[in-house]
């Protein structure tokens, strides 16, 4: 995994576990009482960057990132693609989409497509 690639999953890690319901991130598996170490992530990170890598690589592989484009190729899997999105408009699915652009559906489709989603 490259370096922005990891910045942006341990990010998407920590958003996911730092709300949790003692906000203590006690769900999280850089916890401490979760690593392994006993040591917190932020010390983790500094005294054993290997190990805090191998558990933020190995969260995201266990953790796909779901996206409106992922959901729905999962219902169907055959639906167009165009430079890597799906070719549907999103207006025509979603009543509460507003059209962003006057002269193309690029940008607002592949922002709407590429959404992360719970």
């Amino acid at each position: 995994m490259d370096a922005v690639k990891f910045l942006k999953e341990e990010d998407r890690m920590c958003d996911k576990y730092k709300y949790s319901i003692d906000h203590t991130c006690s769900d999280c598996p850089c916890y401490s009482k979760r690593n392994g170490t006993d040591e917190i992530c932020n010390s983790l990170r500094k005294t054993d960057p290997e190990k805090y890598v191998e558990i933020v690589e190995k969260w995201a592989s266990a953790h796909p990132k779901k996206t409106r484009q992922s959901e729905l190729l999962k219902a169907f899997p055959n639906a167009e693609i165009e430079n890597g999105v799906a070719a549907a408009c999103p207006k025509s699915l979603d009543k509460n989409v507003e059209c962003e652009s006057l002269s193309s559906c690029d940008e607002c489709t592949r922002k709407y497509w590429l959404a992360e989603v719970e």
